[in-house]
C-alpha cells in the first residue's frame, strides 16, 4: 500500500480507514466505522491532527523551532496533509509553536 489514509467500506457497509507508513505498514486504524465516507475523512483527519501535534510535544526540549518545523513538515508530507492546514501547540517551556503546512 502506498503511505497516507486509505478508506474503505467494510463487509457492513460502513467506511473505515487506516494510516499507512512509507515502509508500507498499517499503523493506525479508525476505531469505528462511519455511515458516510466524508465523515470518514472527517475523522481520520481529526485522528492524524491530534497525532502531529503529540509529535511535537514529544519533541526534545529545546529543539529549534525550524527543526520541529522541518519534521513536522516530513511527516505530513508522508501522510498526505492538506496545504495549509497549520499545527499549533506548546513547548515543554510554555512557548507557543506553530507551523503551516505548505
Amino acid at each position: 500500500m502506498k503511505p497516507g489514509l486509505h478508506f474503505f467500506e467494510d463487509a457492513d457497509g460502513e467506511w473505515r480507514w487506516h494510516a499507512v507508513s512509507s515502509n508500507s505498514r498499517i499503523v493506525a486504524t479508525g476505531a469505528e466505522g462511519y455511515r458516510n465516507r466524508a465523515d470518514c475523512v472527517h475523522g481520520a483527519e481529526i485522528a492524524q491532527s491530534i497525532l502531529l501535534v503529540n509529535l511535537l510535544r514529544m519533541a526534545p526540549q529545546g529543539t529549534p523551532g525550524e527543526a520541529l518545523a522541518e519534521t513536522l513538515a516530513q511527516v505530513a508530507a508522508t501522510e498526505d496533509v492538506p496545504q495549509g492546514t497549520t499545527f499549533e501547540t506548546t513547548d515543554m517551556s510554555g512557548k507557543v509553536i506553530r507551523v503551516e503546512v505548505d
